[in-house]
């Protein structure tokens, strides 16, 4: 509650926020989320409503509810932004079954006491035909699991690339885990490295 009432003594308008279009979540400087607007709560209930509401609820850590590679992207984005007090902004891919879906992310700093991320739409529409007929012994390694890319959401085909599968965008197999597929990583695992890298020359340390 602290942390809440930190941040309404900003300039910012809460009411303004709830009223935004895009999905705003307001983060202390711990990472912690301590408010979210409405467009948030709706977004969250047309995609699996109770899953989302249970790992990004208020309380809870915002990178907690992130899965694989991109955890250590974000947390260097969110370091450098209350660092540096300058926003970080991407666009990035968050699909649905149905829907191809690209979205912008700002990170804003909120003086020192915590960040504002936005989420808004940028582009949504049909899916062009996705795989049919995968076979699930053809994406399983040889432990048995599935890698799924965290950003696109693509699957592995074991030796053949990475594919999109409707049905298990829905539905992820048992022992489904998390990567990048190699055009997310080159972006992903470069941003992270030239951050981390700027980071320790600005403390002086050898890069």
């Amino acid at each position: 509650m602290s942390a809440l009432l930190s941040l309404a003594n900003t300039t910012l308008d809460l009411a303004e926020l709830d009223r935004e279009v895009a999905v705003v979540v307001l983060l202390d400087a711990e990472g912690r989320i301590v408010w979210v607007n409405a467009a948030w709560h709706r977004f969250a209930n047309e995609n699996n409503g109770s899953s989302l509401l249970d790992r990004f609820s208020v309380g809870q850590r915002y990178l907690d509810g992130i899965s694989g590679p991109l955890v250590a992207h974000f947390e260097t984005v969110f370091e450098e932004v209350l660092r540096t007090g300058e926003a970080y902004e991407q666009d990035y891919e968050c699909s649905s079954p149905d829907l191809f879906r690209l979205h912008h992310v700002r990170v804003l700093p909120i003086r020192s006491d915590g960040l504002l991320v936005e989420h808004s739409l940028r582009e949504s529409r049909p899916h062009e035909e996705g795989f049919k007929g995968a076979d699930e012994s053809d994406y399983r390694d040889e432990r048995g699991l599935v890698l799924q890319c965290s950003n696109c959401r693509r699957v592995h085909r074991v030796g053949d690339g990475w594919q999109w599968v409707r049905e298990w965008v829905a539905t992820p197999l048992a022992s489904t885990t998390h990567g990048l597929c190699a055009p997310c990583a080159a972006f992903y695992f470069e941003h992270t490295r030239r951050s981390r890298q700027r980071a320790r020359t600005l403390a002086g340390e050898d890069p």
